[in-house]
């Protein structure tokens, strides 16, 4: 486990595309970016929706971090469940 982390709880994830999924599993945090700044998701975090840019960094139970590039996503917290949606705006613009 990473020294730097000083809690064990978990949260299960989910971060996919159109097309797949790149990540599913338990984190122990997620670190990203919105319009206000970065931000952290961690255990029992409360509800919560964001459109998310430039990364995402998920630190597994075992202390690696899984980077993902971002241009733009949404990200949902709700009752302890993270997922985040990838490549969703491209296609909504596609269509207009």
């Amino acid at each position: 486990m990473n020294p730097a982390v000083f809690y064990t709880d978990t949260f299960p994830c989910l971060i996919r595309d159109r097309e797949r999924i790149l990540y599913k599993g338990k984190a122990l945090s997620l670190t990203t970016v919105n319009d206000q700044g970065l931000f952290d998701i961690l255990p029992n975090h409360s509800n919560f929706i964001s459109i998310i840019k430039d990364k995402l960094d998920i630190l597994s139970p075992d202390g690696k971090t899984l980077s993902v590039p971002v241009t733009r996503a949404i990200l949902k917290v709700f009752e302890g469940d993270v997922k985040v949606y990838l490549g969703i705006f491209s296609s909504i613009s596609k269509k207009s």
